[in-house]
């Protein structure tokens, strides 16, 4: 297979929840979700962070621990490494 070269700045402008959610579908097969979790995502404030190892072209995607500040939205995605 042969090794695509990746344009980060391109991928980064690109991502989108969708994106990351089909993503980590495809590579986990499923992703089980309980409804408390569901419905607490959608009230309180997270930061996504999202991590980018060029040696081996892997995303990482986690949420950053909460310090009590607000968040807007362009703040939400961060840590471009």
């Amino acid at each position: 297979m042969e090794e695509q070269i990746v344009d980060t700045e391109d991928i980064f402008g690109s991502l989108s929840v969708s994106k990351i959610l089909v993503a980590a579908i495809e590579t986990l097969g499923e992703i089980a979700i309980p409804t408390s979790v569901f419905l607490n995502a959608a009230t309180e404030d997270k930061e996504l962070q999202v991590d980018y190892n060029s040696d081996n072209q892997i995303f990482t995607f986690k949420i950053k621990a909460n310090n009590g500040a607000e968040l807007d939205n362009d703040q939400l995605i961060t840590d471009f490494e």
